[in-house]
């Protein structure tokens, strides 16, 4: 385990990329201010839980398959 939340999680993997926002919001068609609420935590800015679920899913594909830039997910 980690010491680490979820959404620290996420933007290390994403900074570890040398990933923006803007880049990260590209690669998974996700709006940026989604990807924020997520990286801080901010559940209550997600549309629903299903969103959340779906958004994670995404990031976590971009964040495996990538070493330096997102792929496009069609």
């Amino acid at each position: 385990m980690t010491k680490y939340g979820i959404g620290e999680q996420l933007t290390r993997a994403r900074l570890s990329r040398n990933l923006t926002i803007e880049e990260a919001e590209q690669g998974t068609r996700i709006s940026g201010r989604f990807l924020q609420a997520l990286e801080q935590e901010r559940f209550e800015k997600i549309p629903a839980p299903v969103f959340a679920k779906g958004f994670l899913r995404s990031l976590s594909l971009i964040h495996i398959s990538a070493p330096t830039r997102p792929r496009l997910i069609s």
